[in-house]
């Protein structure tokens, strides 16, 4: 149904649609016990996270749909603000989450631009394995829990690479599991296949201790 959706409604409808659910469900939660850093709000209670492969409880934010990594990277980027930004700084936020893009369109040295295949968040739609843009086009990179859900991961890296200029910086997040290297099996091919092996039907690999080598591998 989603897929649909996408298919169907401009971006312009799906953010408007988008932000009036949030708006709803923010209303039902006011309170004071808990509070997000991405919205700048206090709620009753954070809500359960019952999509994806690990489902949790207490995790999601009812104002802006947040869940941990983003608050955290949040909380991260502004506690190295005038580290990371100090400068005019043209920075590419690959599947932009809400309360980040709007934290960065907040910044009057930052020239935003947020990214995704399909996000009616996303200013820019294209696939991270084929980047429209040219060598040094950007000074900053942000890549959140996207690369397992990219076939080929390492040409997105490449890719990211490219575009960044000769002193950038690419800040890349991802699930690490506990194992020593990277499990991706070319012979699963259907979602029921990658459902099965990867836990979710999206995913393409899940990664390993070698992540890190992995980034390396790309300069």
């Amino acid at each position: 149904m989603k897929q649909i959706v996408k298919k169907i409604l401009p971006s312009s409808l799906r953010r408007m649609l988008h932000s009036l659910h949030l708006d709803i469900r923010k209303s039902l939660y006011k309170g004071d016990k808990v509070y997000c850093i991405c919205c700048n709000t206090s709620y009753s209670q954070f809500l359960d996270m019952k999509e994806g492969s690990h489902p949790r409880k207490d995790v999601v934010c009812p104002g802006c749909g947040s869940a941990e990594r983003h608050r955290m990277l949040l909380n991260y980027l502004k506690d190295n603000e005038t580290t990371f930004f100090k400068e005019k700084t043209r920075l590419l936020y690959i599947a932009p989450m809400i309360g980040i893009r709007n934290y960065f369109k907040s910044l009057g040295r930052v020239e935003y631009l947020g990214a995704d295949l399909e996000s009616a968040l996303a200013e820019a739609h294209f696939d991270l394995q084929d980047i429209p843009y040219p060598e040094d086009s950007f000074d900053f990179a942000i890549c959140s829990h996207t690369l397992a859900h990219i076939p080929n991961d390492l040409k997105a890296l490449k890719e990211l690479y490219r575009v960044l200029s000769p002193n950038g910086k690419m800040l890349v997040l991802e699930r690490i599991y506990e194992r020593e290297e990277t499990y991706e099996n070319p012979n699963v091919s259907t979602r029921e296949d990658r459902l099965r092996e990867y836990e979710q039907d999206d995913r393409w690999r899940i990664y390993g201790r070698d992540f890190q080598s992995r980034l390396q591998g790309i300069g």
